[in-house]
């Protein structure tokens, strides 16, 4: 496991499992056949798809910087 720990106190954060070597290739393989994808994909999609990620990340700004506070 992987423990983050904040900075600021010593104390530990949240924990995540590590991958193994086959998980990492995994993913990443993952990550280059939806790159090959996402390339094709038009400028408005696109568009619309990152307006919507804006959306949630003002949605839960709060709470994203809470946990960027208790992990810098």
């Amino acid at each position: 496991m992987f423990t983050s720990i904040n900075p600021a106190t010593g104390a530990p954060g949240e924990s995540y499992p590590e991958l193994t070597g086959d998980e990492i290739e995994t993913r990443i393989a993952r990550a280059e056949a939806t790159f090959r994808e996402w390339r094709l994909t038009d400028v408005a999609t696109r568009a619309a798809l990152l307006e919507k990620i804006a959306e949630q990340f003002d949605a839960n700004a709060h709470r994203l910087a809470e946990i960027a506070t208790r992990e810098m």
